[in-house]
């Protein structure tokens, strides 16, 4: 009877070490796949905030271009009929401060202005890039020549553009 019962406890010790093993093993993958989960996580939000880094950049040089069209007579840039040697110079002028954008079209006389003493609005393009040249933005708006300030007259519902 002895000898049944040691062989009974032989075969269960047996089992409950290699149960434990099995455990032990899917332990270690659970948490192999936790730390997986998380570096591939930790990698989209490092290129989710490189795209965004790109995006706003090429979005501040786009803005300074038009702050620079503001500044300049669009009755004479608009009867250019290409852009690339204005180009060409804003770039040169612009990359060693990491300013970059291009007046991809002349700016186009949009519509008078008869609260503004019918003066033309300019319709204009400004492509800003990112200093790795990774990303662009291209904006467009409708703006007064350089020097015309306006006022809206909110009263009768107009509102102009500067």
């Amino acid at each position: 009877m002895r000898e049944r019962l040691s062989e009974m406890g032989r075969t269960e010790k047996g089992r409950e070490s290699g149960a434990a093993l099995v455990v032990a093993l899917l332990v270690m993958v659970v948490c192999a796949l936790l730390g997986a989960i998380s570096i591939m996580t930790s990698n989209t939000d490092i290129q989710i905030a490189q795209n965004e880094k790109v995006y706003h950049e090429a979005l501040m040089n786009a803005e300074a271009g038009l702050q620079w069209l503001r500044t300049q007579d669009l009755s004479s840039l608009s009867s250019q009929s290409s852009m690339s040697g204005l180009n060409v110079s804003l770039s040169s002028a612009g990359k060693p401060k990491g300013i970059l954008f291009e007046i991809p079209s002349p700016p186009v006389r949009a519509w008078q202005d008869p609260k503004g003493g019918n003066e033309w609005v300019y319709r204009v393009r400004s492509l800003g890039r990112d200093r790795n040249q990774r990303g662009q933005v291209l904006l467009e708006a409708e703006i007064r020549p350089a020097g015309k300030r306006f006022t809206p007259v909110t009263s009768s519902g107009y509102a102009g553009s500067d």
